[in-house]
């Protein structure tokens, strides 16, 4: 997660659209096992913390989740209504990229 951190931080300061790619992070196998620790507190999928993290981290991060599978769809818009925690936040922004 810290080079979505990273790299929205300098598109928000020179007014530019973040669409960060591959975010998820899925080959990180320390966002994986965080991510899961904290979708098992909400009843969430990793994919839905991931997320819902990314749509209230910043308001220039214009999230396109693909998927092809209407279950994943509607599993991905379910993630507006979780309400993360300060310290899951606080957790998710410490994660380093593998």
């Amino acid at each position: 997660m810290w080079t979505i951190v990273n790299g929205s931080g300098y598109c928000k300061a020179h007014n530019i659209a973040f669409i960060p790619w591959f975010p998820l992070n899925a080959g990180n196998v320390t966002s994986q096992a965080v991510l899961k620790q904290i979708a098992e507190r909400y009843s969430a999928t990793v994919q839905q913390v991931a997320l819902n993290w990314l749509l209230n981290h910043a308001d220039n991060i214009l999230l396109i989740p693909g998927t092809s599978k209407a279950a994943h769809l509607e599993e991905n818009l379910q993630s507006v209504f979780l309400e993360l925690s300060g310290d899951d936040i606080i957790l998710l922004n410490s994660i380093s990229p593998q």
